[in-house]
């Protein structure tokens, strides 16, 4: 029985410029003639279908109103704080993020920077009677500073550290 040839992509056949492209053409077929109609019945049934359902868990739930008035507003209340807290969290560590992608030597500068200062909080907050605080602090204090300097390595070549031998 004789093999027959799969069909394959070759890559790196042509030149940079000269690679063959395909244009994707994509039509848009509006079904009320016009681009603005088109969006106004969109939105206007988003809202109708948003106006349904909540009549339809209006109409299931007829406490749901009681339990926000009894359950949910004193939780929002109490603790509107720590969701502002998560979600300035959530936007700030993403961009730091972003951040370490682009600048990694200078991510892991700043990340040193920081430590210092964490581990001088700590000191301070030891000397004034807070040791196990203190404690936990520095802790969070030298993992900063060790990833600091992972990053900061990774730039830097004469600051990396290659293994010696080979562990078993």
């Amino acid at each position: 029985m004789q093999q027959e040839d799969i069909p394959t992509v070759v890559l790196n056949k042509f030149p940079e410029e000269d690679y063959p492209t395909i244009r994707i053409v994509e039509e848009q077929r509006l079904l009320f003639g016009s681009p603005r109609l088109e969006r106004a019945i969109q939105i206007s049934s988003l809202v109708i279908s948003l106006f349904l359902v909540g009549f339809l868990f209006s109409s299931l739930y007829p406490e749901l109103p009681y339990l926000y008035s009894f359950r949910l507003k004193p939780a929002v209340q109490w603790y509107w704080p720590n969701l502002a807290a998560v979600l300035v969290l959530l936007v700030v560590g993403f961009n730091l993020y972003v951040f370490r992608g682009y600048k990694r030597f200078w991510f892991g500068i700043g990340e040193i920077l920081f430590a210092c200062g964490l581990g001088w909080y700590a000191t301070n907050k030891a000397v004034a009677g807070s040791v196990a605080d203190a404690i936990v602090i520095l802790f969070a204090s030298l993992y900063i500073m060790g990833r600091g300097w992972v990053n900061v390595s990774t730039e830097a070549r004469n600051l990396r550290i290659e293994k010696q031998g080979k562990r078993d």
